[in-house]
């Protein structure tokens, strides 16, 4: 869970600098990425399957790409996004969280929208702090299981072979 607090201030800085430098296009491509969010929510609701996170992923990705910094680029996409991966939920979301997500999505991008940097970076920080309460809830209620990707596969035990894993 430390990750989440160096995720929270990179991540604002982020968010600060991409309501700051965000161009038309880029508005455009963060107003796709959350109508690509809301579709995968959708699709998951007739299914019953989980809600595939790409979407909101890319949000993430969008923004640091925004700022051209390229130390906070290489700070979020090369290695803390990564590693939160590595530690990181299952592969899907229930609906419920991901709609939260969606919702803290769109009011990090009003904000940016408006040019209200500040705003943008309170936004982005409350959004990094509610996942990290989502995380912490689902290892209080599931414990380590929570954050395997996929439990069935995970709990097998591999037959010995001289070839590396």
């Amino acid at each position: 869970m430390e990750l989440f607090l160096i995720r929270e201030a990179l991540e604002g800085v982020s968010a600060r600098e991409a309501s700051r430098l965000a161009t038309p296009a880029d508005i455009a491509a963060l107003e796709e990425n959350l109508q690509r969010h809301k579709r995968d929510i959708a699709t998951a609701g007739r299914t019953d399957r989980p809600v595939n996170g790409t979407a909101a992923q890319d949000f993430h990705y969008l923004l640091a790409q925004i700022t051209k910094n390229q130390a906070l680029i290489q700070l979020l996409c090369t290695e803390l996004y990564p590693l939160l991966r590595l530690y990181g939920g299952k592969g899907g979301e229930v609906i419920e969280k991901s709609e939260r997500a969606l919702l803290e999505h769109r009011r990090i991008l009003d904000a940016i929208i408006d040019r209200d940097d500040e705003l943008a970076e309170i936004q982005m920080r409350r959004h990094v702090a509610a996942a990290k309460t989502r995380r912490s809830e689902a290892l209080a209620a599931n414990g380590p299981e929570a954050f395997r990707r996929n439990p069935s596969k995970s709990s097998r035990k591999r037959p010995a072979t001289s070839e590396p894993a």
